[in-house]
């Protein structure tokens, strides 16, 4: 071991004066692979990334004694790691046996020009027309499902509406087009305002700590609970495994949605966002927690230097920020809190600006730490695209170290931007590039082990884990929530009272 450290010490000495996408890192087999019964295993991503990822109460019972925000890094991250199970259920259409689909499927027909694009799109989008005729079902039921779990499974409280727990999950194709119509957040509140629906369905939540439950993020698989799928056969008639669906699909029934809005066309929209996603890996990457409350910041700084316009048309954001903005849609009824305050928000006052957009500053409270975050001039990191400035896992690393970190993203044919060594790593100490190399090494070589079914290779805790591990307590369930204690360390506390809907301070 003394000898490998020797050699990391002269690598990331020769480092200093190359590109970061240059660098070359430490040789997977320089990390043992653990032995059998040991306590040294691998674990990535760390499971308390996802501990914050409960249910937020109403805007009006929020408090200030609890540091925890609304989307939370911890939702972002179940996010993410929830587009990886939509990245591979798309994969999974081509192994689905769709010969003979339901005779009813043809009712969805549209024109999307299925005879000029590959097999596989075909086949996906065929998925995508099954899986909204299952949502379908399954909507129509919705109330049901809630006053049953209301009933049966969940202690609904003024602050906290009746929310889905894992036994109530639908299956993934169904939870995919949900998703994608939950995004679409005038059509959704018109469909949740509904006279039909209860105020269940208003108040309902994206599942995030139900989904945390079913996720292995090991395989990134989801594991619908059997009495989830008894639940699903019984209330929408239809069989929760699709390959049992496509063999005994059943009889048609007209489900009395009146939507005004194309589930299909807004469900394949969703393609380039996910294959983003899985092109960047931020789920198994080495800075995960960096990254998602690097990009927390940036959003909250956007929508308050900006409003609701800076995400209005077709202006192309930055990954990160548009995977919280995601996130912060998907629970429909805090996201319209959230706007009324940003409307609110006095950007003018006799028809003059009250202070330029790129001089004013925005104040927002770190998830970690009760110190203000200040953030000047939306126009850099907070609204550039992910096209324009990388974010592969080399720079989000580096920019663990050295937050101000900018690099353009490598040209279309894949070769670095600039051979030139960005002037913000002059500061950085051979000791934080030997850890960064060791880092970005490490958890290659992993996924590199993942991908060929190979035992992961193990290491010491890093000093950036061994920080997260210093949080206290078990993952916060629905009715818990993370106090923040005197001495800068958290405790589990039973949910009397609402928790903070978000850190935002103007």
């Amino acid at each position: 071991m003394l000898l490998l450290n020797r050699v990391r010490k002269a690598i990331s000495a020769s480092q200093v004066g190359l590109e970061p996408h240059s660098w070359t890192l430490p040789s997977p087999s320089s990390y043992p692979t653990p032995k059998p019964g040991g306590k040294l295993q691998t674990v990535i991503p760390n499971p308390k990334i996802f501990a914050n990822a409960h249910i937020p109460g109403h805007i009006e019972y929020n408090t200030e004694k609890n540091p925890l925000v609304y989307p939370d890094v911890s939702h972002a991250a179940v996010h993410l790691a929830l587009l990886e199970c939509f990245y591979n259920l798309r994969l999974s259409a081509t192994e689905v046996e769709l010969d003979c689909p339901p005779a009813y499927e043809e009712r969805l027909s549209h024109d999307d020009g299925a005879e000029s694009t590959p097999h596989d799109t075909h086949r996906w989008h065929t998925l995508i027309r099954l899986a909204v005729t299952r949502f379908e079902a399954w909507w129509a039921n919705i109330d049901a499902v809630l006053n049953h779990a209301a009933i049966y499974a969940y202690r609904p409280t003024e602050r906290i509406g009746v929310q889905l727990t894992k036994d109530y999950l639908p299956p993934l194709d169904v939870l995919f087009v949900w998703y994608t119509f939950m995004l679409e957040t005038d059509a959704y509140r018109l469909e949740c305002g509904d006279p039909r629906h209860s105020d269940h369905v208003r108040q309902l939540c994206f599942p995030w700590a139900a989904l945390r439950e079913v996720l292995d993020v090991h395989t990134m698989e989801y594991a619908l609970p059997r009495a989830a799928e008894v639940l699903f056969d019984t209330m929408s008639g239809q069989s929760a495994e699709l390959p049992s669906y496509l063999r005994d699909p059943p009889a048609y029934a007209e489900h009395d949605m009146r939507l005004h809005i194309d589930l299909f066309d807004v469900a394949k929209r969703h393609d380039d966002f996910i294959d983003e996603a899985h092109r960047l890996l931020w789920i198994r990457g080495p800075s995960l927690h960096g990254s998602l409350e690097r990009a927390s910041v940036a959003y909250f700084a956007l929508q308050l230097l900006e409003g609701g316009e800076a995400m209005d048309g077709d202006r192309a954001l930055h990954f990160g920020v548009e995977l919280i903005w995601r996130t912060h849609r998907l629970y429909s009824e805090q996201y319209e809190c959230f706007q009324r305050v940003m409307r609110d928000y006095p950007k003018y006052q006799d028809g003059r600006d009250v202070e330029p957009t790129h001089q004013r500053s925005a104040t927002l409270s770190s998830p970690d730490t009760s110190e203000p975050l200040d953030v000047v001039d939306s126009n850099e990191s907070t609204s550039s695209s992910s096209s324009e400035i990388c974010i592969c896992w080399t720079c989000e690393r580096i920019r663990d170290d050295v937050p101000e970190f900018v690099h353009p993203a490598p040209s279309s044919e894949g070769e670095p931007s600039s051979p030139t060594v960005p002037s913000q790593l002059v500061g950085l100490s051979s000791a934080q590039i030997r850890q960064i190399l060791d880092d970005l090494g490490f958890f290659k070589a992993v996924e590199e082990a993942r991908s060929g079914g190979r035992a992961l290779p193990v290491r010491s805790s890093s000093g950036s884990e061994q920080d997260a591990d210093k949080m206290t307590g078990s993952m916060a369930g629905l009715f818990e929530y993370f106090e923040k204690m005197p001495d800068g360390t958290y405790k589990v506390r039973k949910q009397t009272q609402a928790v903070a809907w978000s850190g935002l301070q103007v």
